[in-house]
């Protein structure tokens, strides 16, 4: 009986893992340079991950 429930629940963990939309997680969502001198080249890396199962497509980055 322990080894029915066992993989019935991982089959269903399995199921419902591959109908998840894919799911960006950033690590930080703005930055701030500080004071900066006119004319200087900023540069800054914003890291994410996908977190969902489906693959992740970025089509489009702005700055406010």
């Amino acid at each position: 009986m322990k080894y029915y429930i066992l993989i019935i629940t991982i089959f269903c963990g399995i199921i419902y893992g591959k109908n998840l939309p894919p799911q960006i997680e950033l690590t930080e969502t703005e930055f701030d340079f500080g004071e900066v001198n006119q004319n200087m080249e900023l540069t800054h890396t914003f890291k994410f991950k996908n977190t969902g199962a489906e693959t992740l497509v970025v089509k489009n980055i702005r700055a406010p």
